[in-house]
């Protein structure tokens, strides 16, 4: 049992060492031609299954006088290799476009429209459609459309014959060597996944078999991993993204120009005021119109807190006269009173007399 697992150990070494191998060399067999990549992959084979380099030396070579020869094919060799890792870059592209729009309602369904045709999805929307508070007169959308690289341009194209493109911003991102990096990595991965799986047919240890099975699981959820941030990059690299952002206007920004006479520029100046002063009044007038049922209401509740004062007010010298009634009702009571208990006949107030009894009174005093 012991000498089994000695050489299952033995065999784990020779395993690991052969990997590393492949994996220096895997991201330069990426950029190599095809029948390079398969001769350096044979001979690769060779010396993992333990072939000596003395099969090497014992080979037959050509004279050296060929040398020239030699340097001619190495020249175009490299010169395949480059062309290879050209046509084979891994680029991301983005663009980035700003946009005014007088038609706002007809561009946000050309845009999805056109999307569509070419292959593309949609990947985010969003579609503001003004506020209450402004009256909902600005309207603006943000798209993100996933388009074919090779149909960007027929996008931005079509989005510029039907807008006023105000910005308009362009990047590539190159992930070539991730992406070899990662392929390769993945390779390796998958010639360590067969030869363990070898291994373990030929295990008999309890131990020994756990052991490799947990290191099949770590491997294949390495390769799995990989295998999903491959797919990212494809997605990423076939189709570009193109990011949208487009705005309700009613006057285009105008294209900058060098320069402008004094005349020109006060004459634009002169007409753009009088423009600002006819949208000034005209949002006024809709302003009021929309404000109209709130100055209604407080119109009424003005008039009927005002009628409400008034009827106080008035009413206000009804209650002093009454007052003042009252005063004197008192007062002739308690003169009454005062008379009664004198043995005099009780007088009215001067003030509360008849014009006939006050003049009676008169002529009773004098007489």
């Amino acid at each position: 049992m012991k000498k089994r697992q000695i050489r299952l150990l033995a065999l784990f070494m020779a395993v690991g060492i052969a990997l590393s191998g492949c994996g220096s060399s895997a991201a330069y067999d990426a950029a190599m031609p095809e029948a390079a990549t398969d001769n350096y992959a044979g001979e690769m084979k060779s010396k993992a299954a333990g072939e000596s380099f003395a099969t090497y030396e014992d080979a037959e070579y050509e004279p050296v006088e060929e040398s020239a020869n030699a340097d001619v094919s190495t020249e175009s060799a490299s010169e395949s290799v480059n062309e290879n890792v050209a046509t084979n870059r891994k680029l991301i592209k983005r663009v980035n476009i700003t946009a005014e729009t007088r038609e706002f309602d007809k561009l946000t369904r050309f845009i999805e429209k056109r999307v569509e045709e070419l292959g593309g999805y949609m990947e985010n929307s969003d579609v503001y459609s003004g506020s209450t508070y402004n009256g909902g007169r600005v309207r603006s959308a943000n798209y993100t459309a996933r388009v074919p690289v090779a149909r960007m341009n027929d996008l931005v194209e079509a989005v510029g014959e039907n807008s006023n493109i105000t910005n308009k911003s362009e990047s590539a991102e190159d992930v070539t060597l991730s992406y070899v990096d990662n392929k390769s990595r993945k390779e390796a991965l998958e010639v360590e996944m067969d030869r363990l799986m070898e291994i373990l047919k030929q295990a008999e240890d309890v131990d020994t078999i756990i052991e490799l099975e947990r290191r099949i699981t770590d491997v294949r959820y390495e390769i799995q991993n990989i295998e999903s941030t491959l797919r990212t990059y494809d997605n990423l690299v076939d189709f570009a993204t193109v990011n949208i952002s487009v705005t309700e206007v009613e006057v285009y920004t105008p294209e900058p120009v060098k320069k402008q006479s004094d005349w020109d520029r006060m004459v634009e100046g002169f007409l753009h005021s009088l423009k600002s002063v006819g949208r000034g009044i005209l949002n006024f007038l809709i302003d009021i119109v929309i404000a109209l049922p709130y100055l209604i209401l407080w119109a009424i509740i003005i008039l009927v807190g005002f009628l409400i004062v008034r009827k106080w007010w008035r009413g206000r010298d009804k209650r002093a006269a009454k007052r003042e009634e009252k005063k004197a009702k008192k007062a002739q009571k308690a003169a009454q009173k005062a008379m009664q208990k004198g043995g005099q006949v009780p007088q009215k107030p001067e003030e509360m007399l008849k014009p006939g009894e006050k003049k009676e009174t008169e002529d009773k005093q004098n007489g």
